[in-house]
């Protein structure tokens, strides 16, 4: 296992954050397939599918905000609201 690894399993509360969770697989997915960036970046995402309480309210915020501009959904504003989503993520490390 990397130091990498051991930082994060060994803090005692899991990965927490998106990121820390994105980190902790592409650690496990680097400890079981060596450099192929490919299953990593799958790995990450895999890792960050389930959104975080705070990647949920700004996203719906976002997305309302956007929708109601426009005056119904659209791409556009799930483009926005995927975008702040990930800032959201982002600003929890």
């Amino acid at each position: 296992m990397s130091a990498g690894a051991m930082k994060l399993r060994s803090s005692g509360r899991g990965a927490v954050t998106p990121v820390e969770r994105m980190a902790e697989a592409i650690l496990a997915e680097h400890e079981r397939n060596g450099r192929c960036y490919g299953y990593m970046a799958r790995a990450g995402l895999e890792a960050i599918r389930e959104p975080s309480q705070a990647m949920i309210e700004a996203g719906s915020l976002a997305f309302s905000e956007a929708a109601f501009e426009c005056g119904k959904p659209s791409k556009e504003a799930l483009r926005h609201a995927w975008q702040v989503m990930i800032d959201a993520a982002l600003s929890e490390t």
